[in-house]
């Protein structure tokens, strides 16, 4: 498939995109976001693409960076299908705390097997772009959330923390 860049302005779109992105990962997910609220990932169909993904791969690789502060809101209570994966699956699945000297950080993004990307350029607007079947775009991002990933900490509510 050709390489391609789309650049959306709706939350539909956003969510159509994340839905993309998410039905093309075979071996890893990179997930970097403020609390996962936007992103909607407590519907049943994105449930279903991350239960899916973790369970038709070998070895799948999901990582989640949140920048949400302790105390701030509860990730646990607003998404019980994604802990419920975390349980089941923590051996593939991971998620971190960003430290605070990221708050200020706005971008949001998805990336799938380092050839799909969803950004969001700004939590508070609904503007981003895909980018699809383009390795090259969207290595910078995925290089950029490895080092997002060093710098955090796991994540307090999680019941296993590591890979």
């Amino acid at each position: 498939m050709e390489p391609s860049y789309e650049r959306f302005d709706s939350e539909a779109e956003y969510r159509a995109a994340i839905d993309f992105v998410l039905a093309q990962a075979h071996s890893s997910l990179q997930i970097f976001d403020y609390d996962l609220a936007r992103m909607q990932l407590a519907t049943p169909e994105r449930a279903a693409f991350l239960a899916n993904f973790l369970t038709a791969n070998v070895s799948p690789q999901l990582r989640i960076i949140v920048r949400e502060r302790e105390g701030t809101g509860d990730i646990g209570r607003r998404l019980p299908r994604l802990m419920d994966q975390l349980e089941h699956y923590s051996h593939f699945f991971a998620i971190r705390q960003a430290p605070d000297n990221m708050l200020h950080l706005a971008d949001c993004h998805v990336i799938a097997d380092g050839q799909h990307c969803v950004r969001r350029f700004h939590i508070d607007h609904p503007r981003g772009a895909l980018m699809a079947n383009d390795p090259a775009e969207v290595f910078p991002w995925s290089q950029r959330f490895d080092e997002l990933w060093e710098l955090s900490k796991p994540w307090s509510g999680s019941r296993r923390l590591t890979l």
